[in-house]
């Protein structure tokens, strides 16, 4: 039975979490707040000193848990740079010029993305003051041009900009992300316009760490001679993802083996395990060895998880396992729930806004979710056999983990990869040995190179195998169901019913499985409203994709499509894809436009670039039309791609309009001269790249 009074974090942890929450999300600052909380932390205190009866005490719980609330916000709120007086957002101009330290790296593509701490912001006239805040610079790369580092304090000229909007209906929020980490602005800037004043300003720690990090890189290239084993090595051991590519990235999320690329639990237990085991060969009663063998493990774990990067899994995880051996070292009881709610508060008081980070809601329901449930699954199928005793107990780790995290894993991913289990039998145990035999390596190369040839081998051979497994069950039909795509109702009805089935095994009260059918039957008939609605859809989209044009055409669960030839995948999916999940679209029908190809469908109906869907009349212009004649129908809209050579006054004598769209792939040049046009004409005219995708509603229920 589940004992509340072993876990006090966790009913402490509660109200900061939601004190956080109201923050992010309510984001007013309350000036009579401090107050509150030190006339609750002086309450608390001189409570604490007194005998208090159960009425009393029940006063007591509350004045705590209100004094977390009430910490979580203001703490949260104090942290976010961007409410402060001296945040350089206060002193931008037209251009600016900034100086500041980098802060963080990321290289690729055409652009390097630096994260920058302000230190001075200006003007081009010469005025400076002190400031503070994070920028995102995207420094353009160019051949032979000057290389950005971790570390270093530059100074740039540049239009500083809010990070904009989604410009495509429910596409990936960048700008949330960003501002998770506290990055409300950024800015491009090309290598002419900035200069490194020093290298190397980071803290030492950091210094040597990312130092380290370049030589052990080197020593994985030297070892790996294959791009993926390299690329996937590299982020098993060190925690860097920027080698890796899109198709090895795709088998491991499509098989749901995704988590090894990440320096989590998983990885940090091994090295646990390790030292654990090594320091147990140690045979002596000496009390200096009791204090020096809990803090050796300690350092050996902060230290892999700083060398991987410092991720807010593999610092969760850090945090844990101190906690860990911290209690086993002074021989108490150490239970699993309060130390990963300990672990989360101590984490949370650091950086509040690590909680809306995908990577630790992930990972910390994941442990729940083994802890809870793993031995549970287990005891239900019983094998005598030794090897498949040990398969058997890795799959239901994989099967527990998924049961805490996949209403997460639907919300944010919109897939679930159906042989996650199968795939856990390889890449766990996988997993251990490249952890083991990497770090083999790097002592070997270090001590011994010529040995080290011997340990590469082996290192690229496990690598290679556990890649070319994952492969293979990635090409198992029906391995990845695609396009799931839930609101926030669903994904709170799911937890409820997680939550009510993990309540009935706890308590063995028949009454919570009710609730967690209750809660599947909501899911099901919110799924049926939703089918219904989506039936009866009727929806144009004009997207947001530069250089680019591409045109939905959304009947009911159907789908046409019209695009450049140009357009290419990768930017069509990124545009469009995760709007089509939403709409239930599971019928997708492609045309290029160049190909003027007649097409017609139930309620559409498209030649020579005319187009009829429903009652909406549509023509494509690229090009003024060959006839003289004035087209004898009544359009509702002109959509002008591909920068025609025309202007407004020659469109009215051909077409016979309501409104214009500009699609994205005019020059914004072009644009900014048919607006002024139309306007003085009074035409009511929409343009994608100043508003992001255009989506027009036909249905009455939409």
């Amino acid at each position: 039975m589940f004992n509340w009074r072993e876990v006090p974090f966790v009913r402490l942890l509660l109200p900061f979490v939601i004190g956080i929450g109201l923050a992010f999300y309510f984001d007013h600052r309350l000036s009579f707040l401090l107050i509150i909380i030190l006339v609750l932390l002086s309450t608390i205190i001189w409570l604490s000193a007194k005998r208090l009866s159960p009425s009393a005490r029940a006063y007591y719980s509350a004045f705590v848990h209100l004094f977390l609330l009430a910490f979580g916000y203001q703490l949260a709120f104090q942290q976010n740079s961007f409410h402060k007086q001296n945040h350089f957002r206060h002193a931008l101009s037209t251009e600016n010029i900034g100086i500041g330290t980098v802060q963080n790296l990321a290289k690729s593509g055409k652009f390097d993305r630096a994260t920058v701490q302000i230190e001075q912001i200006g003007t081009t006239s010469g005025e400076v003051q002190n400031t503070n805040g994070q920028i995102l610079l995207l420094v353009n790369k160019s051949e032979g041009g000057k290389a950005i580092h971790y570390g270093d304090r530059i100074a740039f000229k540049t239009k500083i900009s809010l990070c904009p909007a989604p410009k495509n209906p429910n596409a990936f929020d960048y700008r949330h992300f960003l501002r998770i980490k506290g990055i409300y602005h950024q800015a491009f800037i090309k290598n002419e316009n900035w200069d490194r004043l020093d290298a190397d300003q980071s803290s030492p720690i950091m210094a040597k760490i990312f130092a380290l990090r370049e030589h052990l890189t080197a020593v994985l290239r030297k070892h790996l001679p294959g791009d993926n084993e390299f690329a996937v090595g590299s982020a098993m051991l060190l925690g860097d993802k920027s080698a890796l590519h899109e198709e090895v990235k795709n088998a491991y999320a499509g098989t749901g083996a995704t988590h090894v690329m990440a320096v989590s639990g998983l990885h940090l237990g091994i090295i646990f395990l390790g030292l654990g085991t090594l320091l147990k060969l140690i045979k002596t009663r000496n009390s200096f060895f009791r204090i020096f063998k809990p803090a050796a493990m300690i350092a050996g774990i902060w230290g892999f998880a700083l060398l991987t990067g410092a991720s807010p899994s593999a610092m969760r995880a850090a945090v844990m396992f101190s906690f860990l051996i911290v209690g086993q070292s002074l021989v108490r009881f150490v239970n699993i729930y309060n130390t990963l709610a300990i672990s989360a508060f101590a984490l949370l008081c650091y950086n509040p806004y690590l909680l809306f980070e995908t990577g630790f809601q992930l990972s910390y329901l994941a442990v729940i979710g083994i802890v809870f449930f793993q031995a549970k699954i287990y005891r239900l199928w019983i094998i005598d056999n030794k090897l498949g005793d040990y398969l058997w107990s890795l799959a239901t780790v994989g099967l527990a983990a998924q049961l805490t995290t996949f209403p997460l894993s639907l919300l944010y991913f919109n897939q679930f990869p159906v042989y996650f289990w199968l795939s856990g039998l390889v890449v766990v145990p996988a997993a251990f040995l490249i952890i083991c035999v990497g770090v083999l390596l790097f002592l070997t190369e270090a001590i011994i190179p010529l040995g080290a040839i011997w340990v590469g081998k082996l290192l690229y051979g496990i690598i290679w195998l556990m890649n070319a497994i994952v492969f293979m069950i990635r090409q198992l039909p029906a391995g990845l169901i695609e396009g799931v795509w839930i609101g926030l109702g669903v994904f709170l009805l799911l937890y409820i019913c997680v939550i009510a089935v993990s309540v009935a095994i706890n308590t063995e009260k028949i009454k919570w499985v009710l609730y967690g059918f209750a809660a599947l039957t909501l899911v099901g008939g919110s799924y049926a409203f939703s089918n219904i609605s989506q039936a009866q859809q009727e929806q144009i989209v004009l997207y947001h994709t530069s250089k680019n044009t591409l045109l939905d055409f959304v009947n009911g669960k159907q789908l046409i499509s019209l695009h450049n030839s140009a357009l290419s995948d990768k930017t069509k999916k990124y545009a469009a894809q995760r709007n089509r999940w939403a709409l239930g679209v599971d019928e997708v029908n492609e045309y290029i436009i160049e190909e003027n190809q007649a097409i017609e469908f139930p309620n559409f109906k498209y030649q020579n670039k005319i187009i009829q869907f429903h009652n909406t009349n549509i023509a494509l212009v690229n090009d003024l039309p060959l006839s003289d004649s004035k087209l004898n129908l009544t359009l509702d809209y002109l959509i002008i791609y591909e920068n025609p050579n025309l202007t407004i006054e020659q469109l009215e004598s051909y077409y016979d309009f309501k409104s214009i769209w500009f699609a994205s792939s005019n020059s914004t040049k072009k644009v900014k001269t048919w607006e002024n046009e139309c306007a003085a004409l009074n035409i009511p005219f929409r343009t994608v790249a100043t508003e992001g995708a255009i989506v027009k509603n036909l249905s009455p229920i939409q």
